[in-house]
């Protein structure tokens, strides 16, 4: 539920210790505005006087301000007369709306109500502070009025006290929302059963529940064209709307938009869409996607129209491609001023190291703050993965996949040469081992090469051999090869590429001993067999272990469901590691993947009805997905995509939040291919789940 400030009208000066009779009529609603006070409130309430709250629970905390209500009605009188010449017909509207209310309470006393913005029951001093600068910011207002005599209308805006003029200029943000209903302030706004919602909502669609709106996206009711033209109806996107279950339209159908949804990026904004798709010309240039930015109090940034494809990719920073832009690409904006800070941006998002990540015309990503979008890492490279968490180093990759690392600075530490960068996963930064040291690794010949953090080579190329992706270390060495060819040897050396060991064992001995779970040093036998097939499941059979812990999160806690999984891959995998069975029994089993952990996430994910896959650019597949989720947690699911795959991180993104409410967690597993892989487990199973698959060396979203 939005944070909002309310005012009220109380039947006597409020206190904690005198409840509230809400039959009796002791309060009414009056007004309300989320995440801001505006300017009218403050003006009406002047600067007040500090009250117990006989609404909240704050006990007996001085948490509101009250005045008068002969003396609320008596500002607004001087501001109308002082700014009616100033403002539009749209705004004399509204200001006859608040007229009416002010003049139809019969309570005495008006009441500002912000506890939501800033109470915190740990730290009351803070609110304190808080209350300080509301009433300093209200005799700032009061002040500007002239209360001596009656105020001379105003002509133009410059006449006005500076302090008054953006209740003029931006009067539909600095008002607030009028309305009795706001009367629903006094409890938690939620979630209601089609049973429980006002009779507006019944006679229409309601497709999902946006909890931090507290409102609802609808549609007008299925029949409302009469059911004529069927089939182009079924074409046609109907409009959609958000709107509070006490009846506030944060977007009206009248907006044109066809569907609704809240960016990458958390924050108060909301981009609203219209599919102009059987508008636009097939070889125009305008998108087919028209689109508008509106905050959470549905004041339009940028009205349905003004943008074609938008994200919201930080708190304050838009990505949209704007009508009639010249330059190709998208520009990135600054939302509350409009400044803006780069053009020629194709794409942007904010990866999870908290930097943004922009693509230019050239399919190329720079790296820049998500504060102030400062260039941080040009326009270099087709990929920069996540920075480490103290923002120091990425993996890099260029136009032909080589890969190299990059200083948060800009410095290229390795140049793009390297067919991969060792590191825990696709996206991980680059993992730094003994002696602060980067591996670059090669595969036609299989070399590796040895960094310091400065990127300066420490070692020349070294012959290597793995079955885990990365270079295989124990402790303070690392595996090596004195040749190439499977008649290599096997040696360890240290991170300075120093030979330490030389075993006396080929390469294939090595990786026979490996997969057999056998050890070329009895010392190390433990760690070599636990990752074996046969240890996994010899542990799997007792019930207990890293398969059985996998089995149990996949089939969402169910006992029963989650043994007899169990023992049919048990029973399938001691069939294909019978003597009498085929070389490629295990191999097809395990998805063709050597590490045995990671061909059993693939085996126990596609096995459970939790899990599916989809073509990298089958946006409809996720507009369709329907997971069987128990207790119809997906029911009410609704996103449509922007276009062909562009976009399918940002409906898998919608269905994390539809589900998460309903206490389960969607995720998106590495696949094998260009394809999505995708499953649910509980949300209190999340934090295991993604323990279990990170042992196998496989990346997770979730």
């Amino acid at each position: 539920m939005p944070n909002a400030s309310v005012l009220f009208s109380l039947h006597e000066f409020p206190d904690h210790a005198r409840p509230l009779d809400e039959e009796a009529g002791d309060v009414t609603g009056l007004a309300e505005w989320f995440d801001a006070v505006p300017a009218l409130f403050l003006l009406l309430v002047g600067e007040g006087q500090r009250a117990s709250s006989a609404i909240g629970n704050c006990d007996d905390a001085q948490v509101l301000l009250a005045a008068p209500m002969k003396d609320a009605r008596a500002r607004w009188q001087r501001f109308r007369a002082l700014t009616a010449a100033l403002l539009p017909m749209e705004a004399h509207t509204e200001m006859d709306r608040i007229q009416a209310a002010l003049d139809g309470s019969p309570h005495p006393w008006l009441v500002l109500d912000t506890i939501d913005l800033a109470w915190d029951s740990s730290n009351a001093e803070a609110f304190g502070t808080h209350l300080d600068q509301l009433q300093a910011d209200s005799a700032a207002l009061v002040a500007a009025l002239q209360p001596e005599g009656a105020p001379a209308p105003c002509t133009a805006e410059a006449e006005l006290p500076e302090v008054l003029r953006p209740l003029v200029s931006d009067w539909r943000r600095q008002w607030g929302w009028w309305s009795d209903q706001v009367i629903a302030r006094l409890w938690a706004v939620a979630y209601e059963t089609e049973d429980e919602r006002a009779p507006f909502l019944q006679a229409l669609t309601v497709d999902d529940w946006w909890p931090d709106l507290a409102a609802y996206v609808v549609h007008p009711p299925n029949d409302a064209n009469g059911g004529k033209n069927k089939r182009a109806e079924a074409k046609r996107r109907p409009p959609v709307g958000l709107v509070t279950p006490y009846g506030r339209w944060l977007l009206p159908f009248e907006a044109g938009a066809t569907s609704v949804y809240q960016g990458r990026a958390s924050g108060p904004w909301v981009i609203a869409l219209r599919d102009d798709t059987d508008k636009t010309k097939k070889k125009s240039a305008l998108p087919s996607v028209a689109s508008g930015l509106m905050d959470r109090n549905g004041v339009w940034r940028y009205p349905v129209g003004n943008l074609g494809y938008a994200d919201v990719v930080a708190e304050d920073l838009l990505w949209a491609e704007f009508s009639g832009e010249p330059e190709a690409g998208g520009q990135l904006v600054r939302i509350s001023t409009g400044e803006i800070l780069h053009t020629g941006v194709t794409s942007a998002f904010q990866s999870d190291d908290g930097l943004l990540r922009l693509r230019d015309a050239q399919e190329r990503s720079a790296v820049a703050s998500a504060d102030g979008a400062r260039i941080l890492v040009p326009h270099r490279y087709e990929t920069v993965r996540n920075f480490d968490t103290r923002k120091r180093w990425a993996v890099v990759a260029d136009s032909k996949g080589r890969e190299g690392v990059v200083a948060l600075d800009g410095r290229e530490l390795i140049p793009c040469k390297h067919g991969h960068i060792a590191r825990g996963n696709r996206d991980a930064p680059p993992k730094v081992y003994g002696r602060n040291r980067f591996i670059g690794l090669d595969f036609a010949p299989m070399q590796l090469t040895l960094y310091d953090t400065e990127g300066r080579p420490v070692s020349t190329a070294m012959h290597f051999w793995t079955d885990t992706g990365n270079p295989i270390v124990e402790g303070d060495r690392l595996l090596t090869l004195n040749e190439d060819g499977p008649d290599a040897q096997v040696q360890w050396v240290d991170f300075d590429g120093q030979v330490l060991e030389r075993t006396g064992m080929t390469r294939a001995e090595f990786h026979e001993a490996r997969r057999e779970g056998r050890s070329h040093n009895a010392r190390r036998k433990k760690s070599v067999a636990d990752t074996s097939l046969q240890a996994i499941c010899d542990e799997a059979a007792t019930g207990r272990g890293w398969l059985a812990d996998l089995i149990g999160c996949v089939w969402l806690g169910d006992k029963t469901a989650g043994q007899a999984a169990l023992q049919a891959l048990l029973d399938q995998l001691r069939a294909a590691m019978a003597p009498e069975a085929g070389p490629d029994a295990v191999n097809a089993l395990l998805w063709g993947v050597d590490n045995p952990k990671e061909g059993l996430v693939y085996a126990v994910t596609g096995g459970s009805p939790l899990f599916t896959t989809f073509d990298w650019k089958d946006g409809d597949a996720v507009k369709s997905l329907a997971l069987p989720v128990p207790g119809n947690a997906w029911d009410g699911f609704q996103w449509e995509p922007l276009d062909n795959g562009d976009d399918i991180t940002e409906g898998l993104d919608a269905a994390r939040k539809h589900l998460a409410p309903h206490g389960y967690a969607l995720y998106e597993l590495q696949s094998l291919g260009d394809y999505y892989a995708v499953g649910a487990v509980r949300t209190k199973d999340r934090s295991r789940f993604k323990k279990l698959v990170g042992q196998a060396e496989l990346q997770l979203v979730i």
